[in-house]
């Protein structure tokens, strides 16, 4: 090979001349930017970073209940093992996915992988992936345990590839290595995770040989939980160290030993996420609540969308005041538009409180009629680069436009609103390579009530579907209408 022979002499002759070789490229990730120290975990990251390197590991997931830190932990993880990997490291977001046929998609959409064939995925899939050394890291697998085959198929046709996955359960696939992410060791970590929180909200906060002991206590009583211990420090401005510890002594005995029926994670996480929610004002409690209907974020501008003339405060200063409470973050790939995402844990319990405030019904219906208009902007693009880019940048809100079309195909009298949305969104599906789930929903929508929605509406649907079956579909039988109508 000529040019393999050239390049060894060039490098050959560099060294002569005492310059160095250049370094080879740095690989690629896809990895969630660090916003913080990481804290603690030494025993665990060296563990994990063993089991990661060694050739008979595959599939690694680290199990642990809500608020342990698994995710801020396989990040750390991957972090350390870039040079491992030299065809990259992808982390792939499973949270806001409620159907495990779309971690196939999310997948391929990840790894920059493109077929807009929806039977073909998981092909294309293992082609891209065959011969890389590369880690996938896929986060909140609980939410999708029914797509854990797949990990087992793309390990199966990849025999350089390594899974690393996070998930409140395991996955129960033969290759799987278990690891559970516990505690954060008390006292020293979880002290440390205390005052860093701390002054971060009270920068003149100081731990002290007499207030030690007191914040000992508070993580204590929180278990070490790092989201506990978080939430607990970003009250440091309001009350003073003894009073904190009063009152989360108080709140956490009230509910020892609660139902024997809800989840462990809820037993303790649960406890500590009620106490925020409780010193909160009652317009902030409003507001909180509601965003939990939110799936993958949301932009300023969708506050409007759920606001009320009702509140006594102007919006964006109860929003900036949950953040501040460290209720509600800025994503931290938020690089253009600002972007707010809620930790998913905090986001159950925020829809928790809407049902219980019996307002749940009501706001879904504010957020799909949001995201219906937004979704009817995709009819008035033209093909230019802005309305392009413009199309692109709605990607983001893929998970708000699914959680939009759920509620209109399971509400009385949304017929229409489902189907137009779909419509409306065919060319964002098509672009951005979600035709499988056009498809389910097309089909499940026209199914529901096939005269439910006008005719034109109907036409529309059938071509989408013809269009995306290779024309394959015979429109006349599926309209189930005489020729002549």
């Amino acid at each position: 090979d000529v040019h393999s022979r050239d390049e060894a002499v060039a490098k050959i002759e560099a060294l002569l001349q005492g310059a160095a070789p250049p370094a080879p490229p740095a690989p690629t990730h896809s990895l969630p930017a660090r916003m913080t120290t990481f804290i603690g975990r030494n025993q665990e990251l060296t563990t994990l970073r063993s089991i990661l390197l060694h050739a008979e590991t595959r599939l690694l997931t680290l199990v642990g209940t809500a608020g342990m830190g698994k995710t801020r932990l396989s990040i750390e993880v991957a972090y350390s093992l870039l040079d491992a990997f030299p065809d990259g490291v992808t982390f792939i977001a499973l949270a806001s996915l409620n159907d495990p046929a779309l971690v196939a998609e999310t997948t391929a959409q990840a790894l920059g992988v493109h077929e807009s064939n929806p039977d073909a995925i998981i092909a294309a899939l293992k082609n891209n992936l065959r011969s890389k050394h590369a880690l996938l890291i896929f986060d909140n697998f609980e939410h999708v345990l029914d797509a854990a085959p797949l990990i087992a198929d793309l390990i199966s046709a990849a025999p350089h590839l390594k899974v690393l996955a996070t998930s409140r359960e395991p996955l129960n696939l033969y290759s799987e290595r278990q690891f559970l992410i516990s505690s954060l060791s008390l006292p020293d970590d979880a002290i440390k995770l205390f005052d860093q929180r701390a002054k971060t909200v009270d920068p003149t906060f100081l731990l002290t040989p007499e207030n030690t002991e007191i914040v000992s206590q508070i993580c204590a009583e929180l278990d070490g939980i790092p989201l506990a211990i978080e939430l607990a420090a970003a009250r440091i401005r309001l009350f003073p160290l003894p009073m904190l510890l009063s009152r989360l002594n108080h709140r956490l005995s009230l509910l020892t030993g609660g139902a024997r029926d809800l989840a462990e994670r809820h037993r303790t996480l649960r406890d500590a996420i009620n106490w925020s929610y409780q010193l909160l004002s009652e317009d902030e409690k409003w507001l909180f609540r509601r965003l939990g209907v939110f799936a993958g974020g949301w932009a300023p501008e969708a506050l409007e969308a759920i606001g009320s003339p009702e509140l006594t405060q102007d919006i964006y200063e109860i929003f900036d005041s949950l953040i501040a409470k460290s209720l509600i973050k800025l994503a931290a790939n938020s690089n253009e538009e600002p972007r707010f995402i809620m930790l998913e844990t905090l986001r159950e319990f925020a829809l928790e409180q809407l049902i219980t405030a019996g307002e749940l019904d009501s706001v879904q219906a504010l957020h799909a009629a949001y995201f219906l208009k937004m979704a009817q902007t995709v009819l008035q693009l033209g093909f230019d680069q802005h309305s392009i880019d413009y199309l692109h940048s709605l990607n983001v809100e893929l998970e708000n436009f699914r959680l939009a079309l759920d509620y209109l195909h399971t509400t009385d009298g949304a017929a229409e609103q489902e189907m137009a949305m779909i419509g409306a969104l065919g060319r964002f599906w098509w672009e951005r390579g979600h035709m499988n789930d056009m498809l389910t929903r097309t089909q499940a929508a026209i199914a529901r009530d096939r005269e439910a929605f006008a005719l034109d509406i109907r036409a529309g649907a059938y071509a989408m579907l013809s269009f995306a079956h290779g024309g394959s579909i015979k429109t006349n039988s599926l309209f189930n209408l005489p020729r002549s109508r």
